[in-house]
């Protein structure tokens, strides 16, 4: 038996280490090409490597659980197609004691994704965000890239058709800062400029919708000054959830009237509703790894020479379906109402209920 785990094993890591690099590369690979031109034009590099460098361990939290699922499928539809899987049951191996030996590995990779994303990843983010605010205090024109939306400036969304130094045309900025009312700025052209601690954005040909917070309605002009206040004080960026690890949530949570002394009893709810949310999301996804060795192995030992291009659609399928429901459910956490911190976790309840029943048929 350990010279059949050996055997398994040994392809099964090469499948997986190979497949956690160039997923781990691909999640990262778009990121990278947008800071690339920071360097380009002179914008300080540390900065900028502190950036690339924190990508790596969030982008890990989604491709150890894939790659699981890619190498479990592959490894077993090798030894499927060779018959290896239906000689080891014609000896008496049930799927379970074949599978042991990447259950374990399973295992360790869930503990692994347990740290990486509620201590490693959550602070590279903050390394990365921090140093993405010092970019913006140290050159906040080149934070205003062209053809994407910029939401560096809090409460701020910036859109850029093209630009040419500081002139900008085609601008739209969507302004959040008042809770109430959410304002719609667009401009044919305009430039950006600093005034002491300030930032300003002169537009021209604008239109503002609403222009009053009490009533709809809007405001046309040939000239217009957008200032944001403040912007370069200081290069803090001030941590949010995904910048914490579990403990700073949870004592944000347990303290939330300490820190926040003036929200409602509605806004305590919703907030608490997302920070739980956030932790039970990362604990999901780190079970996951389990789930999909479960799910992946009895799909590759079903997929014949003839069906592998099936088996890999299916793997993709039920991938997909798994980090859409993740996905759906995580879009509801301001709603206390549906327990999404609970809710979140239906689709692992789900994911090892179709791999038992898998494994199950196939012994």
């Amino acid at each position: 038996m350990k010279l059949l785990d050996k055997y398994i094993l040994g392809g099964f890591l090469t499948a997986f280490f190979s497949t956690v690099v160039v997923f781990s590369f691909l999640m990262s690979i778009g990121a990278i090409f947008k800071v690339i031109p920071y360097l380009a034009k002179g914008v300080p590099w540390k900065p900028v490597l502190s950036i690339i460098g924190g990508m790596f361990p969030e982008a890990l939290s989604l491709s150890i659980p894939v790659s699981l699922l890619v190498a479990s499928l592959l490894i077993f539809g090798r030894l499927s197609s060779d018959g290896e899987t239906t000689a080891m049951r014609a000896s008496g191996l049930s799927m379970w004691q074949i599978l042991s030996s990447l259950i374990l590995v399973a295992a360790v990779c869930t503990i692994i994704c347990i740290i990486n994303s509620g201590f490693l990843a959550p602070y590279c983010h903050y390394v990365r965000r921090s140093a993405i605010r010092k970019l913006v205090v140290e050159s906040p024109v080149e934070m205003i890239e062209e053809g994407r939306f910029i939401t560096d400036f809090n409460g701020l969304e910036f859109y850029v058709g093209k630009k040419d130094g500081n002139n900008l045309k085609d601008i739209r900025i969507f302004d959040n800062r008042n809770n109430q009312v959410r304002r719609e700025l667009s401009a044919e052209n305009g430039s950006i400029a600093q005034d002491e601690l300030d930032i300003l954005i002169k537009m021209s040909n604008v239109r503002i919708d609403p222009f009053f917070d009490d009533k709809p309605g809007s405001l046309y002009a040939d000239d217009w000054v957008l200032r944001i206040p403040d912007v370069l004080q200081d290069d803090v960026y001030n941590k949010r959830d995904y910048d914490m690890n579990y403990f700073e949530i949870w004592e944000r949570i347990v303290n939330f009237d300490f820190y926040n002394p003036e929200a409602t009893e509605e806004e305590a709810k919703i907030a608490k509703s997302e920070s739980l949310t956030e932790i039970s999301s990362r604990l999901v996804l780190a079970f996951a790894c389990l789930g999909f060795v479960m799910v992946g192995a009895p799909l590759g030992t079903q997929a014949h020479r003839k069906e592998s291009s099936l088996g890999i659609l299916m793997s993709l399928i039920v991938a997909g379906v798994y980090y859409m429901s993740m996905i759906l459910i995580s879009s509801f956490a301001d709603v206390p109402a549906v327990y999404p911190y609970i809710a979140i976790w239906i689709p692992n309840f789900l994911l090892f209920g179709l791999g038992t029943f898998l494994i199950l048929k196939n012994n």
